[in-house]
């Protein structure tokens, strides 16, 4: 499969196994640190359902979200992309959805031509990707992405969801772009690195401490906390 776009651009799928591991938190602030370098043109893409948080997070209010993208897909380009996007702090945002609703407006064609829009208008794009969307949808948004980072936590939930997740990647011909990336680590957690890596047959290859009041202070004023620790 692709490990990146054909028409250059770059994606980064975010993702977690057990819901509240901080998969948003993880794709605000890698696309925080990929727009540090003024090279590059980097989009957040906010698919999370029912609802969309990345906006919230980063304290923002936007007139148009996901939905107004994959409404005219059909039609879409560079020029109208960027019309729904929100410049915040050199990264441009696609706001999730903002009303409960049923998942059929992620239709995979239309996600698809989203994505390959996204590719030829920005260099860098971070996806913030649930897993509760259809297989199909899945399967080519993973197709897709340079590398897909799953985001998890160091206690036995976390780990058993995440190895059930590897799994169902594999069974996507997606496995072998996975980076497992640990959020919310201290030094006395019991379950280390070494057990991790054991556990899931690949090693964490970048760690987040685990800073409540920094998150949540990053949260309340619409900033990005950019405290990975990455080990590669």
């Amino acid at each position: 499969h692709k490990s990146d776009s054909s028409v250059g651009g770059r994606v980064y799928s975010i993702c977690s196994a057990k819901r509240g591991s901080g998969a948003t938190t993880m794709a605000i602030n890698i696309a925080a640190s990929l727009a540090e370098n003024e090279k590059f043109r980097v989009a957040l893409i906010d698919l999370d359902w029912p609802l969309g948080d990345a906006a919230a997070f980063l304290n923002i209010r936007t007139r148009y979200t996901v939905a107004d993208a994959l409404a005219s897909a059909d039609r879409l380009d560079s020029v109208l992309l960027e019309s729904y996007m929100h410049k915040h702090d050199r990264v441009h945002v696609l706001a999730g959805l903002e009303d409960f609703g049923t998942g059929e407006i992620l239709d995979t064609t239309a996600v698809s031509q989203l994505l390959e829009v996204v590719t030829q208008t920005y260099t860098h794009t971070v996806v913030d990707l649930p897993l509760s969307l259809p297989r199909e949808l899945l399967q080519m948004a993973t197709s897709m992405s340079s590398a897909i980072v799953a985001v998890l936590t160091p206690d036995l939930p976390s780990l058993r969801r995440t190895e059930r997740l590897l799994r169902f990647l594999t069974a996507l011909e997606a496995g072998d772009n996975v980076r497992l990336v640990l959020n919310r680590s201290r030094k006395s957690d019991e379950i280390t690195d070494a057990d991790i890596a054991k556990s899931l047959h690949q090693p964490v290859i970048g760690k987040v401490a685990n800073d409540y009041y920094a998150c949540m202070e990053a949260i309340n004023s619409g900033k990005a906390v950019q405290s990975t620790s990455s080990k590669q």
